[in-house]
Parts: structure tokens; sequence; C-alpha cells
């Protein structure tokens, strides 16, 4: 299996996209001949939304147009990072290796150094006051509740999947935490509706983040490399068949 992933300042003559202060470009690994391990990437977890534009790589082929944005957070969080795996770019076009990537999906994201989450920008206040607290206020709450991510198949396999998970948003100015310390703020948050009638009403209000603390909590105790993607409910099946009918 080929691994492609964006490289910076890449060698040769190829299609490259700026980043940052860079210029990236894609490079194709074999997984027979090298390690992974040794690769030391960065994989990139977000919501592709529904607007699009051309691929800088495939003009006739169409992804997000929160890739940019997406990268653009990352490389300036992870100043040192010279390659990043990301799904609008690096799964291939060609359908066979499209196919065999996206089985691969656990197998991917288990073997980056890290796995960063952009979340949208509406998530700004969220992360600058996980930054320097252990708590949130519930507007905190109802933001987090409404972002895409929290709900979205892949949510999953990317993050109990992941060696280290970390979470930020788009915008430049956007600090970057720990998956774990966003589990405790959103717990702590969340414990302190303490009689049975609050946390019934917490639940009501909260589905999507009840939800994801369960999530999470999967990360703090993989002990395997790979899960089966559709462990949990239907709605995991949404962006399977997003990716596969691309």
């Amino acid at each position: 299996m080929l691994l492609y992933l964006l490289e910076r300042d890449p060698v040769g003559d190829g299609k490259t996209i700026k980043i940052g202060n860079a210029r990236w470009g894609l490079k194709a690994h074999n997984l027979l001949t090298c390690n992974p391990e040794d690769l030391r990437f960065i994989c990139l977890s977000y919501v592709w939304g529904s607007g699009t534009s051309p691929s800088p790589f495939e003009p006739d082929h169409y992804v997000s147009d929160r890739t940019a944005p997406a990268l653009e957070a990352v490389v300036a969080l992870r100043p040192t990072c010279k390659r990043i795996w990301v799904d609008a770019y690096c799964v291939p076009i060609e359908q066979v290796e499209r196919n065999l990537t996206l089985q691969s999906m656990g197998y991917i994201y288990s073997n980056a150094e890290d796995v960063v989450t952009v979340l949208s920008s509406a998530a700004h206040p969220v992360i600058q006051q996980m930054a320097v607290s252990d708590r949130l206020e519930q507007d905190h709450l109802a933001i987090l509740e409404k972002e895409e991510w929290v709900t979205r198949a892949w949510t999953y396999q990317e993050a109990v999947n992941s060696r280290c998970l970390s979470i930020t948003c788009e915008g430049a100015d956007s600090a970057i935490v720990d998956g774990d310390h966003l589990l405790d703020c959103v717990g702590y948050t969340l414990t302190r509706f303490k009689d049975p009638e609050a946390i019934a009403e917490a639940k009501r209000l909260y589905p999507n983040l009840d939800a994801f603390q369960d999530l999470i909590a999967d990360h703090h105790i993989a002990a395997y490399q790979e899960r089966p993607l559709l462990r949990h409910d239907g709605r995991h099946k949404h962006r399977v068949l997003e990716l596969c009918n691309a």
C-alpha cells in the first residue's frame, strides 16, 4: 500500500501548495519497504462541511473548502512538523488505491505521532478557555454541542486510534489543548449538574457531548491498534459513505 503525505519543501517539480511560509507537496511512501513510524507525520481531523473548492493537486476533483484553513491552523501550531496526512489530499483518486486507504484509516491514524482536531472558528472561545482552565461555562458547552466534529463518523476512528490527540480550531491565534484535557473540562462542567433532575436536563441539552465523553474515554483505555469504525450506532456510517462516494 502507498501512503501519501504532504511534505514540507518537497524536492522535485511536482505540484505544491503554500501553507504558512513553506511549500508543501504530495509524496508517496511504500509501506512494504518503509516503517510508518519512521515517517513521523501528523494526521489532520476536521469536518468537511458543505463548501467545496478544486483540489490543487487534482483540478477536476473537488475537496472541502475547510481543508486549507485547517492546514493553516495546524502548521502554525506545529511549526516543526514536516509531514501531514489529510484526507482531502492524501486519499488517492484511483478507486483501488482509494479503497485500500479508506480501509486502513485506523492504521494510518494509529501510526501518526499526533492527531490534531481542528474545530470551526466558532469554538475559539472554548479552546481559549480550556487552555487556561479545567472548567467551562454553559455557553461553552452549547458551542461544543453544535460542533459537527463531535457527532461525525470519523470522530470515533480518528480519536480512539490516535496515540496523541490534540484539539484546536480555525483561526491564526488559536490555542491547542490535549484531547484528554478537553474530556476533563467537559466532564467536570457536566458534573456540576448534581441532582437527578439537573443531570437529566444536561443530557437533554447536550446529548452529543454526553456521547462524546464516552468516545474520548475510549481513548484512555485503547490498548490495541484498530477498532471497528461502526461499533456505536448508525449515525457513524455517514462520513464513511461520504468519502467512499466522493
